[in-house]
């Protein structure tokens, strides 16, 4: 079975989201209930001893998700993805977060169709996003 991590960087400076840590634990408590069995393609291609990594980054030249990857390192057993939206939806105070989420439930959905069942990744990421527009108070730091 893989494990999959999810993070944040941004590296650019003054552009990143209002976003807390907590957001990233609740994808990846969802993700980690799919089904061992599912996770054959991507054991099949990197290994049983590699982890899925998404990271979560912005850029301020895009209005579009971007999604780079795979980068991966034998050294570390990783396989990385990251996913860069848009900086442009923060100037949006109201509806930012709700397009955070979708540029997010997108790109994890996009990565891991690679490698699941694409009814079993919709499932996952449905019930993600309705958590995560439920509790959107506890996510966003002040």
């Amino acid at each position: 079975m893989i494990s999959i991590k999810v993070s944040a960087i941004y590296p650019e400076a003054g552009v990143n989201f209002p976003i807390s840590y907590l957001f990233m634990r609740l994808l990846r408590e969802q993700l980690a209930h799919l089904e061992p069995q599912q996770h054959v393609v991507f054991q099949a291609k990197y290994g049983l001893d590699f982890t899925l990594g998404i990271i979560l980054s912005a850029k301020s030249n895009t209005s579009q998700l971007e999604i780079k990857g795979p980068s991966s390192s034998k050294k570390y057993k990783v396989v990385d993805y990251v996913l860069y939206i848009p900086f442009v939806i923060a100037e949006e105070a109201e509806t930012f977060y709700s397009q955070y989420v979708s540029f997010v439930c997108t790109g994890v959905s996009t990565v891991l169709e690679k490698f699941l069942d694409a009814g079993v990744v919709k499932e996952a990421v449905a019930k993600f996003r309705a958590c995560a527009l439920e509790k959107q108070a506890e996510f966003i730091r002040v």
